[in-house]
């Protein structure tokens, strides 16, 4: 009985830590997501801003600057169109070595020989 119980537990402690370390993987991807996201698009922002500030102090290249946005807006786009696969792999990834790490470790827990009662006929 003792035994059940016991391999009960340790099954349901399993199920605990693998939730935990999915959602800490979870949540380090959507960090890293964020993060990524508000430091391209400041750069996009700071960006336009530099040839806005060019742009009133010499407003003959209107041409000129509407271009250098609309490249600034397509290289922003691109990177963007990126992330979330870029980010997805990540988590995928550290899912992964997560999965390693468990196996490995039930396979050091695992090398016991087991002993086993003999019949005597």
């Amino acid at each position: 009985m003792a035994t059940k119980q016991s391999a009960s537990l340790l099954g349901i402690e399993d199920i605990l830590t693998d939730t935990a370390e999915a959602q800490i993987a979870a949540f380090n991807a959507g960090i890293e997501f964020w993060s990524q996201w508000v430091s391209q698009t400041t750069q996009l922002s700071k960006s336009i801003e530099t040839k806005l500030d060019s742009f009133k102090r010499n407003p003959v290249q209107s041409v000129d600057l509407l271009m250098e946005i609309t490249e600034a807006n397509r290289k922003y786009l691109r990177e963007m169109n990126t992330l979330p696969r870029e980010v997805a792999n990540k988590f995928v990834s550290e899912m992964d070595r997560l999965k390693k790490k468990k196996s490995t470790a039930k396979k050091k827990t695992n090398t016991k020989p087991i002993r086993r009662a003999r019949v005597k006929p």
